[in-house]
Parts: C-alpha cells; sequence; structure tokens
C-alpha cells in the first residue's frame, strides 16, 4: 500500500496527460507534414516502395507508424499511447539517476510531461521528434540501470538509439552524447585496458548500426538501397542544415561551424573538469548540448524541434533539487541558460496553447459549428473535406490523382488517394525540379482527376497536359476539377 502511494501522483499525471491529449484525436488533417505522413503510409499499405515509388526526406519509421495507424485519428491515439509509455519510462530514468528522492523525480517528470504535452511546441502533432523521445529515453535508461547481461544492454541500447534515428537523423547526436560518455566518462574496468575500456562503448556502436543496416538492406532487395540513403539521410542532412528550403542544402555554413567548434569546446571543458563534477551531471550536460545541436542543426525555428532537448533539460531541473556542490548548480543554470539564449536567437515560433483547447471546448459543446471549428485551423479545411468526399465517390482506392496547391498532401491524406508520382507536395517537385518527371507520371499512369487548388505556383509544363487531356469537371470552393477525357465515369 506504502508503494501505491508513493505512485499515486504518477497515476493523476498520467491521467492529466491523457485528458490534454484528448483535442489532438479530434486534429483535421490541417497539418502538411502530417498529410505527407499519412499519404506515405497509405502507399506502403498499397505496397509501393518507400523512395523509390514515394518520396519525403525522412527515415522510414514515422511513415511505418503512419502506415500502421491508418488515418490521422488512429495516427493521434497511437501518439497519445506512446507519450504515456514515454512518460513512464522518464520516470524509470529520473529514479534510477535521482535514487529514489521524491523532490526531483516528481519535478524533472512534471516538467517532461507538461513540455512533451504543450501545444505551444506542437507538442500534440504526430512528427518525428515526439516518437523519437521515447526510444531515446529507454536507450538510455538500459545503459545506466543494472549489472547483469552487460554484452546485452549495452548492444539492445544501442538498437534504441538506431531506432530513435530511424525516425529522424538528428536523433543519432543524443547517440554521440551517450557514445562519449560511454568512453571518456564512464565508470571502466580497474585494469584500464583499451580493450577494457571500448569493450561495452563498441557493443553500444554495433547495436546502433544494427537495425540502420538491416534497414539497408531490406530498400537493397527492393531496387531502392540509393533512394533510401540519399532520401533518409543524405538529403536529410542538406535539408536540417539549411533554412534556404533546399532539400540539397551544404552542411557547412558559418552558423553550423560555430556551433559545431562550440560543441567542441564545451565537450573538452566538460572533460577537463570531469573529477569535479557527478557522473549524472556529465551525462546530462552532455545530452543537453548534443541534443540541443541536433535540435538547431537546420537554422530553422520551428517549435517541435525543441521536443529533443526536453528530457536533458528536465532533468538537469530535477538535479537542481538535489544535494550538490555550489559548483555544479551554477552549472546547471550555465547549461540551462543555453536553452533559452538559443531560442531567441533563432527566433523560434510557437503556437497558441488557450486558443487551441477554447476551440476544441467550443466544438465538443455545440457552440462552435464542425465548419467553424474547422476554419480556425485552416479556412480551406471545409473545402478540403469536400474534395476529400468528392473523390472517394468519384474514383477507387487504387485510382491515381494528382493535386497541385499549397494543401494537396492533405488533400491525398483526407480521401486516401495517392499521387501518380513520388511527390506528395508543391515543395517536392520544386526542389526537385521533378516537374518533367510529374508529367511523365500523370501520362503514364493515369491520373483520373487534376486539382489545381491555386495557381499561384508556377507549373508550366501542366497546363498544356490539361488542356489537351482533360476537361474541366466542376470548380469547388474555388478548386478547379479536371477529369481525364479518356477515362470513363465512376
Amino acid at each position: 500500500m506504502v508503494r501505491k502511494n508513493k505512485i499515486i501522483w504518477l497515476v493523476i499525471l498520467l491521467v492529466g496527460v491523457a485528458i490534454l491529449r484528448i483535442p489532438s484525436l479530434f486534429y483535421p488533417y490541417s497539418y502538411g507534414d502530417q498529410g505527407i505522413y499519412l499519404t506515405l503510409g497509405q502507399a506502403l499499405r498499397q505496397g509501393l516502395v518507400l523512395y523509390k515509388d514515394i518520396h519525403d526526406n525522412k527515415p522510414p519509421l514515422l511513415y511505418l507508424m503512419a502506415g500502421l495507424s491508418g488515418s490521422l485519428f488512429w495516427f493521434q491515439a497511437l501518439l497519445l499511447v506512446w507519450s504515456l509509455g514515454t512518460i513512464i519510462v522518464f520516470w524509470k530514468l529520473a529514479k534510477h539517476l535521482f535514487q529514489d528522492q521524491p523532490r526531483p523525480i516528481i519535478l524533472s517528470t512534471i516538467l517532461f510531461s507538461f513540455l512533451t504535452t504543450w501545444p505551444r511546441l506542437e507538442a500534440e502533432i504526430a512528427n518525428a521528434e515526439i516518437f523519437m523521445i521515447l526510444p531515446i529515453v529507454a536507450g538510455f535508461l538500459l545503459l545506466l540501470c543494472g549489472k547483469k547481461w552487460e554484452k546485452l544492454r549495452f548492444f539492445s541500447a544501442g538498437i534504441l538509439f538506431s531506432l530513435a534515428a530511424l525516425f529522424k537523423v538528428p536523433a543519432g547526436f543524443d547517440f554521440c552524447a551517450a557514445f562519449l560518455f560511454l568512453i571518456f566518462f564512464f565508470p571502466q574496468k580497474k585494469n584500464n585496458s583499451p580493450l577494457s575500456i571500448l569493450h561495452y562503448p563498441l557493443l553500444f556502436l554495433l547495436g546502433f548500426f544494427f537495425p540502420i543496416i538491416l534497414t539497408s538492406a531490406y530498400f537493397a532487395s527492393q531496387g531502392a538501397f540509393f533512394q533510401f540513403i540519399s532520401a533518409g539521410f543524405l538529403q536529410n542532412i542538406g535539408y536540417l542544415s539549411s533554412w534556404q528550403g533546399k532539400t540539397q542544402g551544404t552542411m557547412v555554413n558559418l552558423g553550423f561551424l560555430l556551433r559545431f567548434f562550440s560543441l567542441l569546446i564545451l565537450i573538452f571543458l566538460f572533460w577537463l573538469l570531469r573529477r569535479k563534477f557527478s557522473k549524472t551531471l556529465l551525462l546530462l550536460g552532455l545530452w543537453l548540448i548534443f541534443s540541443l545541436f541536433g535540435a538547431t542543426l537546420s537554422e530553422r525555428p520551428y517549435p517541435h524541434y525543441l521536443l529533443q532537448v526536453v528530457p536533458s533539460a528536465s532533468l538537469l531541473v530535477g538535479l537542481f533539487l538535489v544535494k550538490i556542490k555550489r559548483l555544479e548548480k551554477i552549472v546547471i543554470l550555465l547549461v540551462l541558460a543555453l536553452i533559452f539564449i538559443v531560442y531567441a536567437y533563432f527566433k523560434f515560433w510557437g503556437y497558441p496553447t488557450i486558443s487551441y483547447y477554447q476551440n476544441f471546448l467550443g466544438w465538443a459543446f455545440r457552440q462552435k459549428t464542425t465548419e467553424e471549428y474547422l476554419k480556425d485551423f485552416n479556412p480551406n479545411l471545409p473545402r478540403n473535406q469536400k474534395l476529400a468526399s468528392f473523390l472517394n465517390s468519384h474514383t477507387l482506392p487504387q485510382d491515381r490523382i494528382f493535386i497541385w496547391g499549397g494543401d494537396a498532401p492533405c488533400v491525398y491524406a483526407l480521401s486516401r488517394r495517392l499521387p501518380p508520382g513520388r511527390f506528395t507536395a508543391n515543395y517536392h517537385i520544386k526542389d526537385f525540379n521533378g516537374y518533367q518527371e510529374t508529367i511523365k507520371a500523370i501520362e503514364e499512369k493515369g491520373a483520373r482527376f487534376i486539382i489545381i487548388l491555386d495557381d499561384k505556383d508556377d507549373f508550366p509544363e501542366l497546363r498544356p497536359l490539361v488542356s489537351r487531356e482533360y476537361h474541366l469537371f466542376k470548380s469547388l470552393d474555388g478548386a478547379l476539377i479536371f477529369f481525364r477525357k479518356s477515362f470513363k465515369m465512376i
């Protein structure tokens, strides 16, 4: 009974988080990236090969999750359960690090739960960053807990970090923090021989590369190895490291170099002062500076990138309550200050919280119509839902359609119809100069409908094709729907 009373606060916290996430279950198809994830997930369900038949620039696990979910509701429901599981694993890690001291455990766990639920950081949306936190935290927990089955533990921990990186590349920086900690700061064998020092880190490294090698082998068997490496990793690096919006960007720029050398200096300082600090502070300090580097790799101000920093930051706040040296408390404050400096420097965006819940409650208690509820997210959502309904009644599930306009990914996802070519979003076609490839795909695979949501973005090759092969079927709230002349109506 005593043990149950000790964790009643955790049960209340989990219930509270679940309640706060209820509005996310009714999140509409308004977030473009989610539209892409679900469209690629639909492609997986239809047997298409990622990167070769359908494209986006992230590793495959997020699309696999979207494919398993099948719809936005179940995708968000999966995230809700995933988030509760993440909180439990984080709590276990906090218990281990703080040796069952209640105050830092409770504070860090509550802070972590709040930040990973906060709409201001887009925490309610199923992005890669929110999913990759669980394997990262579980990886650290496995590394630090217990003394049995050490070889298996270190290998398995590497696998967990690899799974995080297969959600999104920046998770590799959390792995780097753990790897450096094992080599330079983790208690070693008494003889301190090179083999003794490197034995477990090498197992950890092997575990990290094992899922990546298996995944590469799978795509090689599907004839998509180079597309997987390029889109899942190489293009991702260019995309992440350039705010110019080009996936072919370069990592070498002044801002990146300054952050990289700052990271090296901080690592060196931690190593110099390693005997003055506790192992917990060294671990959390390394974890935070590496995760902050990963979160700012792109120099893009998307708030969900900062979710990567939340676990280490929350634990550092908890560590401040532990009885430690004054110097260590100063170091904690300085390291945490880096987050606010970076936040201000890159001018990270923030999304409203109160109005998000007000909009949901107004709809749930019928003070708002469904159309008003949808328009609060995006004025075009009612139109997009009408388009999806039209496509579901006028096409078969295997029919291809082509949509040109900013809301294209959401309409694909809503209608559960696929584009004829690899690209699901306008910017994909632009970034890869995929105009001719797209036209060729439309001609060869026979898109039953072409829908032009707006003609602000130029696609000059599309107009002659539409004039030659299609006729205007109808206009729906400003969207032009063209039907292919050689097809029969369903």
